[in-house]
């Protein structure tokens, strides 16, 4: 009888820890896909941003380049210096103004 108890309670644990393995991996998952998609947004936000600044200076390309530059810094976190520009409601009209506002000031600085 208590071999079957312990075979049963063997069987229980296994079911258990192979259910939480599952559940650590559909977590680890969902995570690694939500840092793909926020990455993706932020590199989107970049390629907007210097789009239109490069569009809308045109006469002015050399300095738009070291602005870009300069608001990217290292390599490693360049993307993530645009989010500056915008906001929470994803706004473009907004986030261009203070991306035009930005490049002004730093042109008269």
């Amino acid at each position: 009888m208590d071999s079957d108890y312990l075979f049963a309670d063997v069987l229980q644990r296994s079911a258990f820890r192979s259910i939480k393995q599952n559940q650590l991996a559909d977590a680890c998952l969902a995570q690694t896909s939500m840092g793909l998609g926020t990455k993706n947004r932020q590199r989107q936000i970049a390629e907007l941003c210097k789009q239109h600044l490069r569009q809308k200076y045109r006469d002015k390309l050399a300095l738009v380049e070291e602005f870009i530059v300069e608001i990217e810094g290292p390599p490693q976190n360049c993307d993530l210096r645009w989010g500056q520009f915008t906001d929470i409601k994803d706004i473009k009209k907004e986030m261009f103004l203070r991306l035009k506002t930005q490049f002004e000031n730093w042109l008269n600085s």
